[in-house]
């Protein structure tokens, strides 16, 4: 069992979620904060700061490592809502496996 989810997974999920829900991220289960969604970024798109080649070219995975990987970009803490995030996030956590 992977403790990672995949993005097939993460769109089964959210199938039967209404299309105008608000996402944000709730993480630190113990000292539960909630972020607003920013957007998303991907592995194959992000830059290397200290990559010295082309500044144009997206930073490139080990050689042989294939796996794309999604960022759920986190944009600060909702402005109308408090930081603090529901600690029974984690107990109705619903999982693709």
């Amino acid at each position: 069992m992977n403790d990672e989810l995949t993005v097939g997974e993460l769109m089964g999920l959210l199938e039967d979620e209404p299309e105008d829900a608000v996402v944000r991220v709730v993480h630190q289960r113990h000292w539960p904060l909630q972020e607003v969604l920013g957007g998303v970024a991907n592995s194959r798109d992000i830059r290397d700061e200290n990559d010295e080649g082309d500044e144009d070219e997206p930073t490139i995975a080990e050689d042989g490592d294939e796996t794309s990987i999604v960022y759920l970009v986190a944009n600060g803490h909702p402005t109308k809502d408090s930081p603090y995030g529901p600690g029974g996030a984690w107990d109705a956590m619903r999982r693709g496996w």
